[in-house]
Order: C-alpha cells, then structure tokens, then sequence
C-alpha cells in the first residue's frame, strides 16, 4: 500500500463533504445591458490606507485637484501616497468614519468630483525620455533588453535588430 504522500504524487484526488455552493444568481446580471457610471456627490478618501502611517498632507481645503494627483506625501518606510480618484475640488480634512470592522473613524480628505475626469499630466521631464529615440537606444542595448523581441510594448519591433549590441 502507497504512503499518502506516494499517493499523492501519483495524483490521488479524495472527494470531501462540504464546500460553499451559493446559487449563481446570473440571471440578476446578464438580462440587461452594462450601464455607465456616476460619480458621487463626494469622495472620502482615509489618508491612511495601509499598515505604515499616514502620509504627509500636499492639499488643503479648497484647492482643486486633477485624477492621479498625488493629495500625500510618503515620508517614511510603511508609508504609500494617496492619490485623487478624480478631478474635483477638496471641501474637507476631517475625521469620518472609516471602513473599518472597528466602525472607528480616521483623519479623510473629502473631495467633490467636478465630473471632467480631467488627468494629471505626466511631469515635463518623462515626456521628454519617453520622446527621447537616445534614451531608448541606451535602454535598449543594455544586455537585459538586446535579444528582446517587444510585441506588445513596441508592436512589431524586435529590439535586437532595431539597436545592434555593442561590439566586444
């Protein structure tokens, strides 16, 4: 008789009572078409969304904000910036309740969508390597990247005809 470990190795699969087997309910889904979105009337962002502590504030009450703005500042290890979900303007920094099993509440920005959506601009110097074909070519010949072939980052470019490596 095989040990369970044997057994195992050889792909022995036991049957076992129980399991969570809740009804599919897709009929509540699948008989209409999907629908857009709205924004809300408000958006309560807690400035402490991890384990670390909260991040040093970059906005205050009134000022208007872009999507992908970053609203703080991460100063120490354990500590990721907040970032706006959307375009609007800040109407508040305050305690609100959090969503927390403890049901306690935690210092939010509150934001008021202005419904554009408007993005962040990456900053001038990003545009300007990703624009740059020598930023590229350096990239490119370093020895991670010169047998690379990019379909889908550069679609049909095939980086080790595009920059030759360098010669010994």
């Amino acid at each position: 008789m095989l040990s369970l470990i044997e057994q195992i190795k050889h792909g022995q699969r036991w049957d076992f009572h129980g399991g969570v087997h809740p009804p599919e309910n897709k009929s509540q889904s699948n008989q209409r078409a999907a629908q857009g979105y709205t924004l809300p009337s408000k958006i309560i962002l807690p400035l402490k969304q991890h384990i670390g502590t909260a991040g040093k504030l970059l906005v205050s009450i009134g000022d208007s904000v872009k999507k992908g703005e970053a609203l703080t500042q991460a100063d120490l290890n354990l500590c990721l910036p907040v970032h706006a979900p959307t375009s609007g303007t800040v109407v508040a920094i305050e305690e609100r309740t959090i969503a927390h099993p403890s049901g306690l509440s935690d210092r939010c920005i509150v934001i008021e969508p202005d419904g554009l959506e408007t993005w962040l601009k990456p900053p001038h110097l990003l545009i300007t390597l990703l624009r740059n074909h020598r930023f590229w070519s350096i990239i490119f010949a370093t020895p991670v990247f010169r047998d690379w072939e990019a379909p889908g980052f550069l679609p049909g470019v095939n980086c080790k005809a595009a920059w030759p490596a360098p010669k010994s």
